[in-house]
């Protein structure tokens, strides 16, 4: 299978812009293509944004045009497609440059909608729509082929360029040396300098588990969608993404106003692999005249003056800690990959998924304190309220024939598991550690690596049962007994900030059942001892969880608010701007789940920043605040709103991401659409404006909630 052209044509333009448009089949079963013939227009390219508002994020892209079907080939890739998995079939569209090349205008995911077949003979009329991918991500989680770990941080420009490229399914049509991402961002702060060469969003970074809530009674993790994560940052950024050109960008929203002022504007451009490879100023103005003319028919109207502007940043959440490496004793500390499935607890040599077993070379047996297995679950901050809670279902199995029974002395024996558990905190000056005891959990301690840091769920008893049919344990792997254990509780509050561990070890002991008294302990290089499985599984059940919670919920936030207050004192008239919920900003402490760290080029900050500036110059501020700020100034005496048509006259470029200059004032194009054969661009543009009357601000702490169900210092243990 192979990437090919299936149906292909070019057309030119009433301003002489030659366009060829290609059907590309990325699972292709043959090389064969066919030149297909386009409808009149061309195709229409459309850009969807939110009515009357200015910072509208994420604004996916669409092309439609039709295609006439001639012969039978033709239309048997018309069927292909009604009919394909999403991402299959692509719709590329390249214009002719100086020299005769092409180069990429856009490219799409074409959809099965497809309108019906004509009861007729050819040519047959067909037309097919094709989405950048962008609007597509709202049906997958932010996690979908990317493994981010749930507790870990990771930078805010790999967030974007991980959706663009490993989830919207299109960047291999995107060579090495092409511009895939073009970014102008303009926000620093005393860690961040301000440079062209340094782009903001290469540093800083945030945990983008932020934008994932866990019920606090059940544990299940709801992880929000791709798109969500990319409008969140666009939302926080003020900024919007698109495709345009034949590449993306990342453009914030006030950085057009100082296009051409004494301000430069920054852009930053990037391949696929993420390298930046050139930087500079820019500006994206063009004139509305001769070359861009304005059609008859338009009007003007004005978006409404804005009274205030508000922000939720949501900063305390229960988030999942991840499992990051595991160790057997002394032994090799091993990273937890793909291959390991999602978190299992291994404590004798693998698990059970249905019936065959999963082991790997770097599984082992622990069966002591010093043999104990140890997982690593990453970095946690003490705060008010801040515990684990801790849920999961251990299962054992016996993987052996009735032969290895025999060889192993183990016919007529009883088997007994005692299941030793720890939670292991340490701290810079000392260790704690936890425990499950009885229907409580143990406070958290100074303690050594003993048998007294350590307690034990109830003995569990696997009795051998005669005239068992180990043929149907060999085909099924069954566990000899059908009885999984529940290990639930909920830790006191975390003493201090830390590394935390699971530590935990099984004693197994077997009995003859003529001399039930005599109990022989099985060590780890015994016969037999490598068939013995004990385990939690994989957690891909959403009720189990190992959960850093604070009073078992997302608990915490901040209500950011910008008003308009021109002469000292809050306008009458107006209208209020909600923002909504953001997931990551400014701290304001370390336990804030979202907080934004930044770079100075050697070490990342606390995240508690709060000397956010734009475009060189302001007031610092903490960063969602900067962001209530830059919307205001956009709109605290309303804004211009154009409703029209713009035809290009010859080939002289305007795309979406240029502003048009209209009767002296700047536009910015927002809900719009582009018909290629006639050039015109038809829509609405909302006018680009920063002003600099005087402003109020307010942050509002919102305090810690309480679950009345799940209360600190209420300790849950069930074995």
């Amino acid at each position: 299978m192979a990437i090919v052209s299936r149906l292909t044509n070019e057309f030119t333009s009433n301003a002489s812009v030659t366009y060829q448009v290609s059907v590309v089949d990325t699972d292709s079963p043959s090389s064969a293509t066919s030149v297909v013939n386009l409808g009149d227009n061309g195709f229409d390219l459309t850009y969807q944004t939110d009515t009357d508002d200015r910072f509208t994020g994420v604004i996916p892209s669409e092309v439609v045009l039709d295609v006439f079907v001639t012969v039978a080939f033709e239309q048997a890739i018309i069927n292909a497609i009604r009919i394909a998995d999403y991402k299959r079939f692509q719709l590329k569209i390249e214009k002719k440059i100086s020299g005769g090349s092409y180069e990429l205008f856009w490219i799409g995911n074409i959809l099965n909608d497809i309108n019906a077949e004509q009861d007729e003979g050819f040519p047959r009329r067909f037309t097919l729509t094709a989405i950048c991918g962008l609007s597509q991500l709202s049906e997958i989680t932010y996690t979908e082929d990317i493994n981010y770990l749930d507790i870990s941080t990771y930078v805010t420009f790999e967030l974007i360029r991980n959706a663009l490229k490993l989830q919207i399914g299109t960047s291999a049509n995107w060579g090495g040396s092409d511009t895939y991402l073009y970014t102008v961002v303009d926000w620093t702060n005393d860690l961040i300098p301000r440079s062209s060469g340094v782009d903001p969003l290469g540093y800083t970074r945030f945990n983008p588990f932020a934008f994932a809530t866990t019920d606090p009674d059940t544990g299940i993790i709801t992880r929000q969608s791709a798109f969500e994560l990319l409008n969140g940052i666009c939302k926080a950024w003020g900024a919007r993404l698109f495709q345009s050109d034949g590449y993306w960008h990342f453009i914030q929203v006030n950085s057009y106003h100082y296009m051409g002022s004494a301000t430069d504007v920054f852009f930053r451009t990037y391949k696929t692999t993420g390298t930046i490879f050139n930087f500079g100023t820019v500006d994206y103005r063009k004139t509305e005249g001769s070359t861009y003319t304005r059609l008859a028919g338009a009007t003007f109207d004005t978006l409404p003056i804005l009274r205030q502007v508000s922000a939720k940043y949501d900063t305390i959440k229960a988030f999942d800690l991840p499992f990051i490496t595991y160790q057997y004793g002394s032994g090799t500390e091993t990273d937890f990959t793909s291959s390991d499935g999602s978190k299992p607890i291994i404590t004798w040599n693998g698990y059970m998924n249905g019936p065959n077993p999963v082991d790997a070379t770097s599984y082992g047996i622990a069966n002591g304190v010093t043999q104990c297995l140890k997982i690593k679950l990453g970095d946690v901050s003490a705060i008010t309220g801040g515990t684990i809670s801790f849920k999961r279902v251990f299962s054992n199995a016996f993987n052996l024939t009735q032969a290895d029974f025999v060889t192993a002395n183990f016919m007529n024996q009883s088997f007994v598991i005692k299941h030793y558990m720890r939670l292991r905190l340490v701290g810079s000056s000392d260790t704690k550690t936890c425990c499950p005891v009885g229907n409580e959990c143990s406070p958290w301690e100074t303690n050594t690596i003993t048998t007294n840091s350590f307690n034990s769920a109830p003995q569990f008893p696997i009795p051998y049962t005669p005239g068992f049919t180990w043929n149907l344990l060999i085909n099924n792997y069954s566990p000899i007994n059908n009885e999984e254990y529940l290990v639930e509780f909920e830790t006191d509050e975390l003493p201090n900030d830390g590394t935390l561990f699971l530590d935990t070890f099984c004693i197994v002991t077997r009995n003859d059942l003529d001399t039930p008294t005599v109990l022989t302990t099985i060590g780890s290089s015994d016969t037999g001892a490598d068939e013995i499985f004990i385990f939690s599984r994989p957690d891909t059940n959403d009720e189990q969880h190992i959960q850093y919670y604070v009073n078992g919920e997302a608990v915490a936030g901040q209500i950011f608010e910008a008003t308009n207050t021109p002469s000292g004192t809050l306008i009458e008239n107006g209208t209020e701007y909600e923002v909504g919920d953001l997931f990551f900003g400014s701290g304001p402490d370390a336990a804030a789940i979202g907080k934004i760290e930044s770079y100075n080029g050697s070490v990342w900050s606390n995240a508690t920043n709060a000397t956010w500036d734009s475009y060189g110059s302001g007031t610092d501020y903490r960063f969602t605040q900067l962001l209530t700020e830059e919307i205001l100034k956009g709109q605290d005496e309303g804004a211009g709103i154009f409703n029209g048509s713009i035809k290009i006259r010859d080939t002289s470029e305007l795309n979406y991401f240029n502003s048009l200059s209209i009767d002296g004032k700047y536009y910015l194009p927002s809900q719009m659409s582009f018909n290629a054969n006639h050039d015109t661009w038809s829509g609405e543009y909302y006018e680009v404006i920063v002003n600099s009357n005087t402003q109020g601000f307010s942050i509002t702490d919102l305090p810690l909630g309480k679950d009345e169900n799940k209360k600190v210092g209420k300790k849950i243990t069930s074995w």
